[in-house]
């Protein structure tokens, strides 16, 4: 890494680094609950086909794994990307998963555990038909001919509309996802002065921001490459600083949130 950091940030990489075997590990044992488990009989009393809530914990904690891993690659400094645009995505990536995953895993109450799974679920449908719709309109496929039937959109559509009855609507938002899992993680004793509605607002920013890092092309929500060994001060683009510890601390935040779902989601998929 060109960049010196902290011992701080240092600290912080190492916890990172070490969750991340945790959950490489993690998702390659249980992708699958075992029988007569916890999660195992979620996706029975879920009442809708396809381990809606064992398979949504996977998918979760897959992204949250993904994402851990782009931000390692990113301070090793080995990928030619774009790294000041970069460590929005991934941090993105790692902050919903790690949320969903713990937000579906952490109540203890079957009921609720099914029905956040359905909120996942619809949330997801609704991202999944829209881009098959959009599929389906094309004449021409580049690198491969990967076609949407009919009937396959006649699936996705029926399983939302199941979905959507189950949990009376419209899925709950991110907001409100953001918000109950600051409120289950007091409940944890992960945050030191049990401020909930401070932490929802730290996720929630922290979100927002990693959002537009990802998605904006206005100045704001751009900085430097925090790993360059100099800046380019001859470029046209109005950068902020970036605050190196800040990137540390916000990834540091998403893996430990990985890592209490992933304590839920090990002794969920076991007898």
């Amino acid at each position: 890494m060109p960049t010196e950091i902290s011992e701080d940030d240092f600290n912080a990489l190492r916890r990172i680094d070490a969750i991340v075997e945790v959950l490489a590990d993690a998702s390659s044992r249980l992708a699958m609950p075992e029988p007569d488990s916890e999660l195992h009989t979620d996706d029975q009393a879920a009442a809708i086909p396809g381990h809606i809530v064992s398979g949504i914990a996977y998918s979760a904690m897959s992204t949250a794994l993904s994402g851990l891993q782009g931000f390692q690659a990113l301070c090793l400094g080995v990928e030619k990307l774009q790294r000041s645009t970069t460590f929005g995505y991934v941090h993105r990536a790692a902050l919903l998963g790690a949320c969903e995953a713990y937000w579906v895993l952490r109540p203890d109450d079957r009921t609720e555990r099914v029905m956040r799974a359905k909120h996942a679920t619809l949330r997801r449908l609704n991202d999944e038909i829209k881009s098959k719709i959009d599929i389906q309109s094309m004449t021409r496929l580049f690198q491969d001919d990967r076609m949407v039937t009919n009937e396959e959109l006649a699936e996705l559509r029926n399983l939302r509309a199941e979905c959507s009855r189950h949990v009376g609507g419209s899925p709950a938002s991110l907001t409100r996802m953001f918000e109950e899992v600051a409120s289950d993680l007091e409940n944890d004793g992960y945050l030191i002065n049990g401020d909930a509605e401070h932490f929802s607002q730290v996720i929630r920013a922290q979100w927002r921001i990693s959002s537009a890092d990802t998605h904006s092309a206005s100045w704001q929500h751009r900085f430097n490459d925090p790993f360059a060994p100099e800046d380019d001060q001859n470029t046209l683009v109005l950068q902020r600083v970036a605050d190196v510890g800040l990137i540390f601390a916000k990834a540091l935040t998403a893996a430990e949130i990985a890592d209490f779902a992933c304590h839920f989601w090990e002794h969920r998929s076991k007898p």
